[in-house]
């Protein structure tokens, strides 16, 4: 779990950093990231079915 976390952040942060680089530009950034933006939230959400509340 702790190197599905890891792929996600890396991608997160490759995404960050090219929007940074286009910050005028976000209809062709959601254009063209927009299903690999779909797909980390897939990851997310299956990321987060992973992890189980502790209890106090």
């Amino acid at each position: 779990m702790s190197k599905q976390a890891d792929d996600l952040n890396q991608k997160l942060k490759m995404i960050d950093k090219f929007s940074s680089f286009n910050p005028g530009d976000s209809s062709e950034f959601f254009t063209t990231f927009g299903e690999e933006a779909k797909d980390l939230a897939c990851e997310f959400q299956t990321l987060l079915s992973y992890m189980k509340p502790k209890r106090i």
